[in-house]
């Protein structure tokens, strides 16, 4: 899938270039707007270096958050920490005039090889998400190479993503983007003894990638909103527990090779978390994670997997509910499997349980990895094809 793709790996010459970059760093905050996890930024490293060493001219743009007011300031100080030559441009979007651009040459030209200069949340501006071409065209003027290095958002159709690429003879993935396509490929033929963990809130966004993947895996455990919607259309009673009533027409996603748990924990509006059998839930439980005990029965082929796939938690992460998911990282995250994990609530579960040694690639995408699996294709790569 990368065969028409233009890699920053293979380039060889970009001293004193010009070089575009843009990067995931829509990373987490915590409610004092200090950094909650750096994972994306970690990940971004790699490629900045290779350019830091190639001694081109680096200029970073991305998004922050939905709020527009958002800044990157957390990011450019996390970069300064990692002792990066960078500075910082506050405000970069609110206004992008003509005299802006000019400003931002003139830094730009200062610059010396190696340096970096971070550009401000995109978001900033309404014509990013607008995908509006004079937006695009402005951005573009700023340099003579594009990089993307944002996977995680490349299934977005934005100005940075896909109207600025545009304007570019030289475009490229970075090299992070790369390992994601070259990783995520392996999913498409896991062979036999594989097991994918399809979990998260909305089964809309994941019924493409049920349907993608799961003749091709030997197992497949659902998990989270969208095992509720699968408990639904089997006939249980599912309480106060999230669904969708638009989906659930779900006879064509049975088979013999889909596990749904039949051991789930509720809230019964007294105890918080309650075990039972998913034919006792009634109507004041509200269903919010797996049971362990649910997986005894398959415990065996749990051992014997050869690829891992696991993708979203089977419970509500965010308020606690991570038995399930715990439970099945612990058995599957080992030296004798081949293990790929969705980012997100995934990654932040790993790394809390200490296992991400044990997993061969942690993804920084949800959405974007989605759509690849499902679609085989990206709008921002197919972009860097033309």
């Amino acid at each position: 899938m990368l065969e028409n793709i233009k890699k920053l790996s293979e380039v060889e010459n970009l001293e004193n270039k010009k070089v575009l970059v843009r990067i995931g760093a829509n990373i987490p905050l915590d409610e004092n707007g200090k950094i909650d996890s750096d994972f994306r930024l970690k990940k971004i490293m790699p490629t900045l270096k290779f350019l830091e060493e190639k001694k081109a001219k680096i200029i970073l743009m991305g998004h922050i958050g939905r709020d527009p007011e958002m800044s990157l300031k957390p990011v450019f100080e996390w970069f300064q920490n990692e002792n990066l030559k960078i500075s910082f441009d506050e405000k970069t979007f609110q206004n992008l005039n003509e005299e802006k651009i000019r400003q931002l040459k003139e830094k730009i030209e200062k610059m010396e090889a190696g340096e970096i200069l971070l550009l401000d949340n995109l978001r900033q501006s309404e014509l990013e998400k607008k995908n509006d071409l004079d937006f695009s065209k402005k951005i573009a003027s700023l340099a003579e190479v594009y990089v993307n290095e944002a996977f995680s958002v490349s299934h977005r159709e934005h100005a940075s993503m896909a109207g600025v690429p545009e304007f570019f003879q030289e475009k490229y993935i970075g090299l992070l983007f790369q390992k994601e396509i070259e990783h995520l490929e392996k999913i498409l033929n896991p062979g036999e003894n594989s097991i994918a963990i399809i979990g998260g809130a909305k089964i809309k966004t994941k019924l493409p990638l049920i349907e993608k993947i799961s003749e091709k895996f030997s197992l497949n455990i659902l998990g989270g909103g969208i095992a509720n919607n699968f408990y639904k259309f089997s006939g249980y009673k599912i309480g106060k527990s999230i669904f969708d009533e638009k989906f659930l027409d779900l006879k064509k996603y049975l088979s013999e090779k889909l596990f749904l748990p039949n051991i789930v924990i509720v809230d019964d509006g007294v105890n918080k978390k309650v075990e039972k059998e998913i034919f006792e839930v009634q109507k004041n439980d509200n269903i919010l994670d797996i049971s362990p005990n649910s997986f005894f029965e398959i415990e065996e082929k749990l051992k014997e997997a050869k690829f891992v796939f696991f993708n979203g938690p089977l419970g509500y992460y965010e308020a606690g509910y991570t038995d399930g998911t715990k439970y099945l990282l612990e058995i599957l995250a080992n030296e004798n499997n081949y293990f790929i994990a969705g980012g997100g609530d995934t990654a932040d579960v790993i790394f809390e349980l200490g296992l991400e040694k044990n997993v061969d690639w942690i993804s920084t995408g949800g959405g974007a990895l989605v759509e690849f699996l499902a679609n085989e294709k990206l709008p921002a790569l197919e972009i860097l094809k033309k």
